[in-house]
């Protein structure tokens, strides 16, 4: 998930929330997942409950994007059947889900609310996978409320579990939100030391999440003032957006890369790039 602030302000952070919401992942592991097969699944009662309550689930999510209230209310019948039947884990499990889904939703005092009864039934449980994935929310959700010190101490928390599970998809999404935090608190040596660290697990990864990760990257070596560091990433990330065909954010990258050369007094170059 991304966060977009006024992208083409050098002072403004593209802050990443491609927060990897681990049960999420497991949920959808399946594309394209066939509503009427879900459904029927749900109404047989040959099913065991705990098939049942993942495609409740399931089909909540295929609602995420454009209908979250829809989610939520497939999630709190999920969460009824798991209470009925005191599935534990999953009780945990779908309280970090509702949570992810309030964060999309804009709700975040409540989604914080969600993350910490997950928190509190996954510690019970030692379930290291639910707390991966819920102290990552979690930290997002303080993020967006801009407390950066408690969301710096819930994506540390993530990153310890998600190394314990060995999830390197998930610390490498951490690791760039931690990453921004220090970006946003002027700590630009301990931010690029957390991208450095996210760009060698992303090299495995989709071209998308690297052209984010570059064109931080650049951010922080503009504001260093390494231009010639900052102009790389920027090029870098450009280069990666536009091969990933991301347009939304090869405009955004090809935009504020012309902004940079007008800082740089490189006039020509700019002028080529907003035409």
């Amino acid at each position: 998930m991304v966060k977009y602030f006024n992208l083409l302000m050098k002072t403004s952070l593209l802050k990443i929330w491609l927060i990897f919401n681990f049960s999420l992942i497991c949920l959808q592991s399946q594309a394209n997942s066939n509503l009427d097969s879900l459904k029927s699944v749900i109404e047989n009662k040959s099913f065991s409950d705990s098939i049942r309550i993942v495609a409740l689930k399931k089909i909540g999510f295929e609602f995420l994007e454009y209908s979250p209230d829809s989610t939520i209310a497939y999630l709190d019948k999920a969460m009824s059947l798991a209470q009925k039947k005191g599935i534990q884990s999953l009780i945990a499990d779908t309280y970090d889900n509702k949570g992810w889904a309030l964060i999309t939703k804009g709700k975040y005092k409540p989604a914080i609310e969600e993350l910490k009864k997950s928190l509190h039934v996954a510690d019970q449980l030692h379930d290291e996978r639910i707390l991966a994935s819920a102290y990552t929310n979690l930290g997002t959700a303080y993020l967006y409320l801009d407390y950066n010190k408690t969301a710096l101490e819930c994506y540390e928390k993530g990153l310890e579990f998600s190394k314990r599970i060995n999830k390197l998809k998930m610390q490498s999404i951490v690791l760039l939100n931690i990453a921004i935090i220090y970006l946003d608190l002027g700590n630009h040596e301990k931010a690029l030391k957390h991208f450095s660290e996210a760009e060698e697990i992303l090299k495995k990864f989709p071209k998308r999440t690297k052209a984010y990760l570059y064109y931080n990257m650049g951010l922080a070596y503009e504001d260093k003032n390494d231009l010639d560091q900052a102009f790389y990433y920027f090029d870098s990330a450009l280069k990666e957006a536009i091969s990933a065909n991301n347009l939304y954010l090869s405009g955004v990258v090809h935009s504020n890369l012309a902004d940079f050369y007008i800082q740089v007094e490189n006039l020509d170059s700019a002028e080529y790039l907003f035409n």
